[in-house]
């Protein structure tokens, strides 16, 4: 699948959910929860983008299933296609935090949530949540709004701590005998 600008292959995207997030298994009786999980946190990721970075994140489709929203193909991929190199960071801030605030579900709950979802809700059992409908109908429900709204404070918030962590290497010079000094 050809990726636009800013997209990312959504199987790299599960990997490094995967491998940050894999102490997540332990909590779960079965790896399917922890898939449950996996899913329904990159639709949260998808819909994110496109309410607030204005563009998806990955290319694949998210289809509509009874247990809630699902990425096309991915189930298939991750049973196919073994690890590749561990990913150690993604240049997108928000899929860590929103990993984070989703992490204190459970796939099942993740699921129930998604079931107040209007993109999921308008559309037929295994049909295509596109694009357009979840920019029209995301974050009408009340855990929708409050999760958009607690997700963009955690990237402000940490936004401006790097800001400060920038200014204060600006502030900062070393010399040949490895030592720092700071300018106040």
């Amino acid at each position: 699948m050809e990726l636009a600008e800013n997209q990312i292959d959504v199987l790299t995207l599960a990997r490094y959910l995967e491998d940050s997030f894999g102490d997540l298994k332990g909590r779960y009786s079965r790896d399917h929860d922890f898939r449950f999980w996996l899913q329904k946190t990159l639709y949260y990721i998808q819909c994110y983008a496109l309410i607030k970075e204005g563009y998806p994140l990955f290319a694949e489709n998210i289809i509509s299933f009874p247990k809630g929203p699902i990425i096309e193909g991915l189930h298939e991929k991750l049973k196919e296609t073994p690890p590749s190199n561990r990913i150690d960071c993604l240049p997108f801030l928000y899929v860590d935090i929103i990993a984070h605030v989703l992490r204190q579900y459970s796939g099942d709950h993740l699921s129930t949530i998604s079931h107040s979802s209007l993109p999921w809700n308008s559309v037929d059992n295994h049909s295509k949540i596109t694009i357009e409908n979840i920019k029209e109908n995301f974050g009408k429900c009340q855990f929708e709004r409050e999760f958009l709204e607690d997700v963009a404070k955690a990237v402000e918030e940490a936004k401006q701590r790097e800001q400060t962590m920038n200014e204060r290497f600006e502030k900062m010079s070393f010399n040949p005998n490895n030592k720092v000094t700071v300018q106040y």
